[in-house]
């Protein structure tokens, strides 16, 4: 036996036999709005499991309209919602205490006063213990409001956890990969004595031819450079676009 609690697909519920216009329109949709604000219901639904993929409400068709009214009004955030799945072999006894805890009371007719004299005074008897059926209600009662409490908690944590992840999602998308320069537009560009410390592989003399050359017209590709400086070969070219990638 127990009563667990947890977040269903709407779609899964099947409809209750009370129809939707014993309520007002109006009603379900402040409580769907309510729904969609605070992401559940505060009174959850109570359900027994009736396969894998279906349910059948016990208690709440007022909240499950309104559920079905959220979901219509925002599919995503109104797609789950919080129930308490009455289930196992003490089933039956549980959705008793449940229609007994949320049965509205009935206020008692208040009868008027007669002109009879008032009856004499006796001494009022001491209030009698509550049954234990009473205590059992009571007992449930209070561990709903503890549960309650605790999924309040949890659905908070959860939404910080989103929320944190959300904020690392947008931070990676804006993240820039930085550019890398093109080993060209450095040749052409950078001062002779920053080339000459990027340049650890040429000698004094083709730093020297190189930026003569440069003086001359900016290179145009790497065959262009090769061809313009003396004593630069194929394996220092590659050297160079080595230093500046």
């Amino acid at each position: 036996m127990r009563l667990s609690s947890s977040f269903i697909a709407v779609r899964k519920i099947e409809p209750p036999d009370i129809p939707k216009s014993q309520y007002s329109q109006t009603q379900i949709n402040t409580l769907a709005e309510q729904i969609l604000a605070s992401e559940g219901l505060i009174n959850p639904l109570i359900v027994k499991r009736t396969s894998l993929e279906s349910y059948q409400l016990v208690e709440g068709v007022l909240e499950y309209y309104a559920a079905v009214r959220a979901r219509e009004m925002d599919p995503r955030r109104g797609e789950m919602i919080n129930a308490f799945i009455v289930e196992g072999e003490k089933a039956e006894s549980l959705q008793t205490q449940v229609h007994l805890l949320r049965q509205p009371k009935t206020p008692q007719p208040v009868t008027p006063p007669t002109a009879t004299p008032p009856p004499v005074e006796s001494p009022t008897p001491p209030s009698p213990p509550p049954s234990s059926v009473e205590s059992q209600l009571l007992d449930y009662h209070s561990r709903l409001t503890h549960m309650e409490l605790r999924f309040e908690k949890q659905l908070e944590a959860l939404q910080q956890q989103q929320q944190t992840l959300l904020s690392r999602l947008d931070a990676m998308e804006t993240e820039k990969t930085p550019e890398v320069a093109d080993p060209l537009v450095v040749v052409n560009t950078l001062p002779k004595t920053e080339l000459a410390s990027r340049l650890r592989g040429l000698n004094t003399q083709q730093l020297n031819a190189l930026i003569k050359a440069r003086e001359q017209g900016e290179f145009l590709s790497r065959t262009d450079l090769q061809k313009r400086v003396k004593g630069v070969g194929s394996q220092t070219i590659n050297k160079i676009w080595d230093d500046l990638s």
